[in-house]
């Protein structure tokens, strides 16, 4: 929310974009944990929801991947796919 909040979005729009983006990367159920109480890829998803809840028109994503196991990586992909072509990260 931390983005959202510094860019004066509204309140309402702030809590839609989060809940749009968390279910996308299967993160909202993270939210009450700490850093170190996730995963890998747990991880991953959330830095790429960060990126993502802005939505800015592009996206530079050096190896999104590296550190994750091949279904995290699968996944991860798979969501920023369905974002593109939805076009949710557009302007």
């Amino acid at each position: 929310m931390l983005p959202l909040a510094l860019a004066k979005v509204k309140v309402a729009e702030l809590e839609s974009r989060v809940d749009e983006i968390s279910e996308k990367f299967g993160i909202k159920q993270l939210f009450d944990r700490y850093p170190y109480q996730l995963s890998g890829g747990q991880k991953q998803r959330t830095a790429a929801s960060r990126a993502i809840i802005a939505r800015p028109s592009l996206l530079l994503a050096d190896e999104p991947t590296g550190a994750l196991d091949s279904k995290s990586a699968t996944d991860l992909l798979e969501s920023l796919k369905a974002l593109n072509e939805q076009d949710i990260g557009g302007p």
